[in-house]
């Protein structure tokens, strides 16, 4: 009888390590995941953004930082650039509302970046996601982005993607 219940607190010890493991893992697994999606949400996001304002000619960025309005040159029908260059009308825009990145190409719309963060949850202050140094033409804009995703017991695991975007279109100011 000695014997068996020694074998049973042995069995019953190994088991409960067994899952006390078993739920560590997973929890870093959920929490990692909520991390890679929140993180693949960001950089996507600051790809497309990058990649449009680059092309630019001319930016503006609202006083809250909130919203960069855009106009890149006209394009003939195989892609490329009508010379001397021409502004397309077309109104162009990203905006921050409602926790998303939304870009805007004349009448169409579209999310680009979901649970975009207003305020940084390490600094726990506000930021500016489209900033751009005080001049009176832009030539670089700073564009940041704050993103987070559910992990574990929904907690939310916060990314950051940041980078300096050099216009490339800007006209030569006269001398």
């Amino acid at each position: 009888m000695v014997e068996t219940m020694a074998g049973v607190g042995i069995t019953v010890v190994t088991l409960v390590a067994g899952i006390g493991i078993y739920m560590n893992t997973m929890m870093s697994w959920t929490r990692g995941i909520g991390a890679m999606d929140s993180l693949n949400n960001s950089q996507n996001a600051m790809r497309l953004v990058g990649n449009e304002l680059r092309e630019a000619t001319n930016v503006k960025i609202d006083q809250n930082g909130n919203r960069v309005t855009y106009v890149v040159p006209t394009r003939d029908a195989n892609g490329d650039y009508l010379l001397p260059i021409v502004n397309d009308p077309t109104v162009r825009y990203f905006e921050v509302a409602n926790g998303n990145i939304v870009h805007k190409v004349g009448t169409k719309s579209h999310v680009i970046a979901r649970d975009v963060l207003s305020v940084d949850p390490d600094s726990g202050s506000s930021y500016k996601v489209f900033s751009a140094q005080e001049s009176t033409v832009v030539r670089q804009i700073t564009v940041q982005i704050v993103t987070s995703k559910p992990g574990y017991r929904d907690n939310w695991e916060p990314t950051r993607a940041r980078e300096t975007i050099s216009l490339r279109n800007i006209p030569q100011l006269s001398r």
